[in-house]
């Protein structure tokens, strides 16, 4: 039973919901739903957004030098206003000459969220997840208080056949709200019968279900994910995380690691290549129709 005593049923979260936020509005929200916690809360963070490199050419600092995510770069009034006294405090007049040379690394765009600025919120249990063509960046966020930590990346790379509908929404976070629809999408099925789509349904349900009872079985898994198991929210994102990637694994269009999604930590072999999962999105791909879409047999890890 998967809703006994060591799993929590639990009203709706609280959450705050931005739409091309500042970076401003990221951190003041983020610190707010910081302080808000219970005392046995997860901060739960999505973010989708596109990436940001700095181009630097040496990189030493992962906190910063790595790149991030982009926010939205409108400028507070005071930012704009470049003749205020304190924008123009310091600015030497056209005539002062200076004969001090100094080499400094180019400045990074302070409009963009960096690994390095999620540090603060270490302090308490963190459940991240980053929708972004640059997320690996986030895949290496030291544990600085020993809270449980775990992200969920999203695919870097998308086959390109699927290029021209990026501008109407991202196949990670398809496959996080709503995978039964993300499976159709993948398979280019845009018309399906009721019968169908029930049947596609039932059949994702039950290997989401699998899934769960998998985590929950198996003895490699993860400290800190196993911490967020026992939220039923979090659970069906982690269970869905990995239907995504078993199913995008054995997918033909996507080859390659920078296809699939990623996490810290990375979870075991015995979630993401399980032959009972892969054995069951291929039976469900031949129920409708899209088998030779998908590779021939289960996986092994090795393949």
């Amino acid at each position: 039973d998967l809703s006994d005593g060591e799993l929590s049923i639990r009203s709706n979260p609280h959450k705050y919901l931005l739409y091309k936020p500042t970076f401003s509005q990221i951190y003041a929200f983020t610190a707010s739903a910081f302080r808000e916690l219970p005392p046995n809360g997860v901060l739960l963070l999505y973010i989708s957004a596109d990436g940001y490199d700095t181009h630097l050419k040496v990189k030493t600092e992962h906190s910063y030098d790595f790149g991030g995510v982009k926010t939205n770069s409108r400028r507070d009034e005071t930012n704009d206003n470049s003749n205020s006294p304190a924008n123009t405090l310091g600015k030497k007049s056209p005539s002062t000459t200076t004969t001090t040379t100094t080499t400094t690394m180019p400045p990074k765009d302070i409009h963009n969220i960096f690994p390095g600025d999620l540090y603060p919120f270490l302090r308490k249990p963190l459940f991240l997840i980053i929708d972004s063509n640059h997320s690996t960046v986030f895949q290496n966020i030291p544990n600085l208080f020993g809270q449980p930590l775990v992200s969920l990346l999203s695919p870097i790379k998308i086959p390109t056949v699927f290029h021209d509908y990026q501008n109407k929404g991202s196949l990670f976070t398809l496959f996080l709200t709503t995978p039964a629809f993300a499976f159709c999408f993948v398979c280019h099925l845009n018309e399906l019968t009721s019968e169908q789509w029930n049947l596609c349904q039932e059949n994702v349900n039950k290997i989401i279900f699998e899934i769960i009872k998998i985590f929950l079985k198996s003895k490699l898994v993860d400290a800190s994910v196993y911490h967020f198991i026992g939220d039923d929210f979090l659970r069906l994102f982690l269970a869905r995380f990995v239907f995504c990637y078993a199913a995008l694994r054995l997918h033909r269009a996507f080859k390659g690691s920078g296809f699939y999604p990623s996490s810290q930590p990375q979870l075991s072999n015995d979630l993401l290549e399980n032959v009972q999962v892969h054995k069951m999105i291929l039976e469900l791909s031949a129920s409708l129709s899209v088998r030779q879409l998908f590779l021939e047999g289960p996986l092994s890890a090795a393949e």
